[in-house]
């Protein structure tokens, strides 16, 4: 009875350990997924920079895609305004074409043709102005390439 009872415990802890074992193997399959699904969108970031050009500077366009505060929208345009007047050609605006802050900005923002839309795949851009980048990944993925991608950043409402 001894025997049958300690060779009951040892089996209990082999299957406590190869669920742990398991567990543990899971948490690093997962870790090396997330690590592998960054390295993929940091590669996409740095083909995007060189696809628009490695010496322009991109400022990315951040906020809600409401305006809850009635003088944000009057920040926004008269923010486009001034940046799209005075900024050389040089500088690029990256949006992800939503509605809100983004499709405000591009609307102000001179003729369009600093505005960059980088789109997830399937998606399209709220707006008709800029030009409109189609990334061959997922929403997620492409959020993460957008906060790669920019030199700089600017936050309305968000």
């Amino acid at each position: 009875a001894f025997h049958r009872l300690k060779s009951q415990h040892q089996q209990s802890i082999m299957d406590s350990t190869a669920i742990e074992l398991c567990i543990y193997e899971e948490k690093d399959f997962e870790r090396y997924a997330q690590a592998l699904r960054e390295l993929q969108q940091v590669e996409a970031a740095e083909r995007l920079r060189r696809t628009i050009g490695d010496d322009m500077c991109v400022v990315c366009i951040l906020g809600e895609t409401a305006f809850p505060n009635n003088d944000s929208e009057a920040l926004v345009q008269a923010l486009a305004e001034k940046l799209g007047a005075a900024t050389s050609s040089k500088i690029k605006f990256m949006t992800t074409g939503m509605c809100g802050v983004q499709k405000t900005f591009a609307e102000y923002c001179g003729d369009g043709s600093q505005v960059i839309n980088l789109l997830a795949a399937g998606e399209s851009s709220s707006h008709g102005w800029g030009k409109d980048i189609k990334m061959d990944t997922d929403l997620e993925a492409t959020k993460g390439i957008f906060s790669l991608v920019g030199h700089a950043y600017i936050t309305v409402e968000g």
